[in-house]
């Protein structure tokens, strides 16, 4: 289980709060980058993930199970990114 999942359950607001910025920072880059390249469906694949990540948090459906599924996605987004190199 990720830190950030481990951190909401005990409640460490700060460190949550910490960790949401810095991927808003992540996914605000790669949306700019890819705007910069016109690659229009990732794009809409990467702000798609950004609305789900911000509704783990925002939408109070945070559960282990819903956090979990959110990490699977990242983590298969991330390994078919690096096969597409």
């Amino acid at each position: 289980m990720n830190k950030w999942v481990i951190s909401v359950q005990e409640g460490k607001d700060e460190r949550i709060q910490g960790a949401i910025e810095r991927a808003l920072d992540l996914f605000s880059a790669t949306a700019c980058g890819l705007a910069g390249k016109k690659q229009f469906r990732r794009l809409v694949e990467v702000l798609r993930a950004r609305d789900e990540f911000l509704g783990l948090f925002y939408d109070d459906k945070f559960t282990a199970d819903n956090a979990d599924s959110i990490e699977r996605y990242f983590t298969h987004f991330a390994i078919a990114s690096r096969i597409m190199r």
